[in-house]
């Protein structure tokens, strides 16, 4: 199991230690010659970029994307949830149109 989050990896990788989770896919910032964060980001794990991390580690770790499940409580997370045979909201996605309880084109 890995936690996929776009949250910065210095919260999101001790809190999947502590969940005993494999590992962790995060947003990772900039750090300058003095360990201070510059405020700039190296990689934002939002979106397609997220999706991209997905496939990228399934790849490494001969993961099958299509036996595997996602789990989403953002509209964001679309692109990464394309990737799964059983994609499942945890938050059902409001819009104008109305609340929509599944991810990727199966709305």
């Amino acid at each position: 199991m890995w936690l996929v989050s776009a949250s910065p990896a210095e919260i999101v990788e001790p809190f999947a230690e502590l969940l005993g989770i494999t590992g962790a896919i995060a947003s990772k910032a900039n750090i300058d010659e003095h360990g201070k964060f510059t405020g700039e980001m190296k990689f934002f794990a939002q979106g397609e970029n997220k999706a991209i991390a997905i496939r990228e580690l399934a790849q490494k770790r001969d993961i099958d994307l299509n036996e595997s499940f996602a789990y989403s409580d953002s509209e964001t997370d679309i692109p990464c949830s394309r990737r799964s045979d059983t994609p499942t909201p945890s938050t059902p996605i409001v819009t104008s149109l109305g609340p929509r309880t599944r991810i990727s084109g199966r709305y």
